[in-house]
């Protein structure tokens, strides 16, 4: 997987060869390392070109001056018999605040059974050598000292992987973790280079919100994830997966304005929001089972041409670039429509198969028409609402066939200053109109019961006309008396 840093830098392979950069960092002198961490640290947002194997034992030997974990001299023997664990490896939680403790740890296990906390944790880098396996959770938490994680031979967590309120950490160099259930990391604002397995197979949750990361792209090997909740990373430009299905959650938002998010392979999800986007492709997604929103994103089409049904609410929301819209196949809503405040919408017209709403629409903005031709039945009310004067409000206010598509109890339909409100029983039957101009100059209502519409302007006259006259005779009969 690959989660890219904030100025990525590539290097030149014709250059410079993984071994001649390896001979040149054991030559260079550890005060220059020390000189070059430094640096880093004073710009986190500064990426030095690096190998990443090489770009972490560097940092670690400087930071610490431990001797690289990474070396060919520990690595396991194949065929070796494996140690039974020791007891301190079967501890269901190490609590870690200093790289005493955890080398303590990693002398003695490669694998542990519990979770590993690291909080509080004093040292700059958290170093975890040679530990392969972690049964329980990885913590790291309430740690403003450190700067670098790494686990250069790190495969399993098999719960969560944290990363919690460590505002001065740089980066997470863990190569060859593939196996985790979990990705929780919230609250590492300076936190731009990451590195992890790119055949990553066995995500279930991933969550990353306050970040310097500008892009998320991997998981080809995961086809299903519970949760994909990626929020408030001022620099991600990009995000890129192939995941085919999101069973709880997905969510994008707040992230920088220029965020174009690819999900390629997706089908079915539980939930979509997609907030502060410039670009949504999401060509496959056939089924939403509940709601389905596109919010504030500065993107000019949207386009989902194979979606067929939305099990909740579909909101099309304050997108104000959005002309071009797509939901072509789209049949069955079972909640709300609301397409609002779309600026550029000048016609709603882009549901040609939809026949049927189980909640209420409700449409705002500056369009001047709307077009469903297969719609029959909306179960809730109706709330449409244009500056132009060109809407027709008689598409909806005045049924053809005699009896309303609406049956939610009341179409209110503005179309510039006019105001039409036409109320409906459980069968489409209108029972009542009420016609304003909003103006303030004329108002109208009929019932079922009546014959005809009267203008309450006239009623008024008519009434003080006949109080008049009433007055008038009781006074002749007081008089006459």
């Amino acid at each position: 997987m690959k989660i890219s840093t904030l100025i990525p830098l590539a290097l030149n392979a014709g250059a410079i060869t993984v071994a001649a950069a390896a001979a040149a960092m054991m030559e260079r002198p550890i005060r220059e390392a020390d000189r070059a961490t430094l640096e880093h640290i004073r710009n986190p947002h500064v990426v030095r070109p690096y190998t990443p194997h090489l770009y972490a034992k560097d940092l670690s030997q400087a930071a610490m001056g431990q001797k690289d974990s990474t070396s060919s001299d520990n690595e396991p023997k194949r065929f070796e018999k494996t140690a039974p664990l020791a007891e301190i490896c079967k501890q269901s939680t190490h609590a870690v605040e200093n790289a005493a403790q955890l080398s303590q740890l990693q002398a003695q296990c490669t694998e542990v059974t519990g979770s590993i906390v690291i909080s509080e944790y004093i040292d700059p880098v958290v170093d975890l050598g040679k530990l392969q396996s972690i049964k329980g959770d990885l913590l790291v938490r309430d740690s403003p000292s450190v700067i670098h994680i790494q686990a250069p031979r790190l495969t399993n967590v098999g719960g969560t992987f944290e990363l919690n309120s460590l505002t001065s950490l740089n980066s997470v160099h863990t190569p060859v973790l593939r196996d985790f259930n979990t990705i929780n990391w919230r609250v590492v604002p300076i936190l731009t280079d990451v590195e992890l397995d790119p055949n990553a197979k066995t995500a279930k949750r991933v969550i990353i919100s306050d970040t310097s990361l500008v892009g998320f792209e991997g998981f080809s090997n995961v086809e299903e994830l519970e949760v994909l909740n990626i929020n408030n990373n001022r620099f991600m430009e990009y995000i890129k997966t192939n995941v085919k299905r999101v069973t709880q959650q997905l969510s994008i938002s707040a992230n920088a304005k220029e965020l174009e998010l690819d999900m390629p392979s997706l089908e079915w999800a539980d939930n979509i929001t997609v907030r502060d986007t410039s670009s949504a492709s999401m060509p496959k997604l056939k089924n939403v089972k509940h709601s389905l929103e596109f919010i504030e994103n500065m993107f000019h089409s949207l386009e989902l041409p194979a979606l067929e049904s939305v099990g909740g609410t579909l909101g099309v929301i304050e997108n104000v670039n959005l002309k071009k819209v797509d939901f072509t196949n789209v049949t069955y809503i079972n909640g709300g429509l609301m397409i609002a405040n779309n600026t550029q919408i000048e016609k709603i017209d882009f549901f040609p198969e939809l026949q049927q709403i189980g909640g209420a629409i409700q449409f705002t903005g500056k369009f001047k028409d709307t077009s469903f031709p297969k719609l029959k039945l909306v179960k809730g009310s109706a709330l449409i609402i244009s500056n132009s004067d060109s809407l027709d409000c008689a598409k909806w206010t005045t049924p053809t066939s005699g009896s309303s598509i609406i049956r939610g109890g009341k179409i209110t339909c503005t179309s510039g200053k006019k105001q039409n409100s036409v109320s409906v029983n459980e069968d489409g039957t209108v029972i009542g109109r009420d016609v304003s101009d909003l103006t303030g100059g004329f108002h109208a209502k009929e019932s079922s019961a009546s014959s005809g519409m009267m203008d309450t302007t006239k009623l008024s006259k008519v009434g003080w006309s006949l109080a008049f006259a009433w007055a008038t005779g009781l006074f002749c009969l007081v008089v006459m008396q």
